[in-house]
Formats: C-alpha cells, structure tokens, sequence
C-alpha cells in the first residue's frame, strides 16, 4: 500500500518480525512466516532460548552451511526463524548477512541454495497471498529473472517483477 492509497491493493497481509537477542544485547532482525505463530510454534522455539546462536547452525570459515545436528528437526519444521538467526550470526561474526549466506545462501533443510532457489521458495511459501509485485529479489541478472518469470507461469503466478534500476540500457535487461 501505497502512503496516497485508502486502502490496500489486491489481497492484504500481515508481516511479522521476529526480534532475537544474546544475553550480551546483540540483536538479529528478519521476518516469520505469513500466519500468524500458534501456540505449538511458540512452545518449540523455547528450545532455542539460550542456546549458543553459533552452535544452532554449521558455521564453516565464517559461513553457515546447514543446521547443527541437535536443531536440525526443529529447524526444519519451523524455517521461519532463519531470517533473524542468520542476521544475529552474521552480527556476531562481524560480517553482512550476505557474506555469512553467502551468493549460495545457506539453507538447514538442502544444503547450499542459489538466490534463484530461495526466490522461488519465498514466491512459492506466499503464493496464496497473491503478491501483486516483488522486487530485486536476487541480484540483477536478466536470465534468472526469465528463468523465474516462466517458473512462476508455470506454477500460475502472476507476481509482477520490478528490478533493474542499475541498468542503463536496453541491452542490459536481455538475458544471455
């Protein structure tokens, strides 16, 4: 929505943060999922209270690579936390979110992901949200947008993409 609009466009939604926090005050920062948390939710991720956040994750040369063994179920049942564990890791390492994912960003559930497969599972967890539009969703590359935009054809959605404000030219927008 829009700051002029009255009212939203399309279907609406709530997003939710989740706000974590080391006994020393450091602080990560990312979103949940659509739904709001139910009371199973919230009851299993009291696991995490006080648990090492460098320990809930295989962190490999300043890298995450997959979940620690001992949360790996947790985990995988409940993804949503990731976002603001990762933030919290890469604020405790001394390092952007980027370099501690990495351009393969790390995943606790498959392994080492590519941009493309995390836009395509964001796009395909908010699906019945009928986004109208995203944008820049991974890094400006012409043929993973094409690669996406038919994915998502495919799959039925009419998400618009908006990306390329770097672009100076025509040229630059036509994948390779």
């Amino acid at each position: 929505m829009n700051s002029y609009d009255q009212a939203p466009k399309g279907d609406a939604y709530t997003t939710r943060l989740l706000r974590v926090f080391t006994d020393q005050g450091v602080e990560g920062v990312g979103t949940l999922d659509y739904a709001a948390p139910d009371a199973a939710m919230i009851e299993a991720l009291r696991a995490l209270i006080g648990a090492d956040p460098l320990a809930l994750y295989q962190v490999e040369a300043r890298r995450i690579v997959g979940a620690a063994a001992r949360f790996q179920a947790l985990l995988a049942r409940y993804p949503f936390p990731d976002s603001a564990l990762f933030d919290l890791i890469g604020r405790l390492l001394g390092s952007p979110l980027l370099a501690v994912v990495g351009t393969l960003g790390a995943g606790p559930r498959r392994g080492l992901r590519r941009p493309f497969d995390l836009a395509w599972r964001f796009l395909a967890e908010t699906q019945k949200a009928n986004l109208f539009w995203i944008e820049e969703i991974f890094p400006q590359d012409p043929a993973l947008y094409a690669r996406l935009r038919e994915k998502m054809r495919k799959a039925g959605m009419r998400t618009l993409i908006a990306d390329g404000e770097d672009m100076r030219s025509v040229e630059d927008s036509v994948p390779t």
